[in-house]
């Protein structure tokens, strides 16, 4: 630790300095000096939910608004039709089904778990803590070769509370899960299943 290098923090990144960043096609452009002050400073909270889509590679950052749209109409399609899969599956069928039914039951017991001293999942039936459990379950039909494993709750719980969106959360956490070259999916395909809760924070 005595070798790294000392980084000078400086303030968070706002709004008006990151739409300063955008050209008329909607195109970020000085890229590296954007990365640069998010590395040093971190986001403001006001505007998490639009440069986490970046940076947990919702959007690529060369992209122009016209094809974030187009990108983002794609996404919401694709999820609603896993979300579907999953909902169809009958109580009979379930039964037939014990790797989903296994999967399903570990993803409840650790949603009932989620920290509710957060005021984001406070409350009995508190619907923010139904939309956990609605886009792990959708994570299944994604990658059903995996499919849930412990701490992953804890890992898309501060997901979901910056982005506000159902959406937008899954693909921000596929994005996140399989960043930096798959470690995310490595980390846990050995073993390491826990000790994810302090993994970032928001406030």
């Amino acid at each position: 630790m005595d070798n790294l290098p000392q980084v000078e923090r400086t303030d968070a990144l706002c709004q008006l300095d990151w739409e300063l960043h955008f050209d008329s096609d909607g195109k970020i452009f000085d890229l590296n000096e954007l990365k640069d002050k998010i590395f040093r400073g971190g986001v403001e909270h006001e505007i998490r939910y639009e440069v986490w889509k970046f940076l947990l590679g919702f959007y690529e950052w060369d992209s122009p608004a016209e094809e974030r749209n187009r990108v983002r109409s794609e996404k919401v399609a694709e999820y609603h039709r896993m979300r579907s899969q999953w909902r169809s599956i009958s109580a009979e069928q379930e039964e037939r089904f014990s790797a989903f039914k296994e999967r399903k039951t570990q993803i409840e017991k650790d949603v009932s778990r989620t920290d509710r001293t957060h005021p984001f999942f406070a409350g009995d039936g508190n619907k923010n803590v139904d939309l956990l459990q609605d886009i792990l379950m959708t994570y299944i039909m994604y990658n059903f070769d995996l499919g849930y494993v412990q701490g992953m709750s804890d890992l898309l719980s501060p997901i979901l509370y910056v982005m506000e969106n159902e959406v937008d959360a899954f693909w921000c956490f596929v994005g996140f899960f399989f960043g930096f070259g798959g470690c995310q999916k490595h980390n846990f395909l050995n073993g390491y299943r826990h000790g994810f809760k302090g993994a970032f924070t928001v406030n």
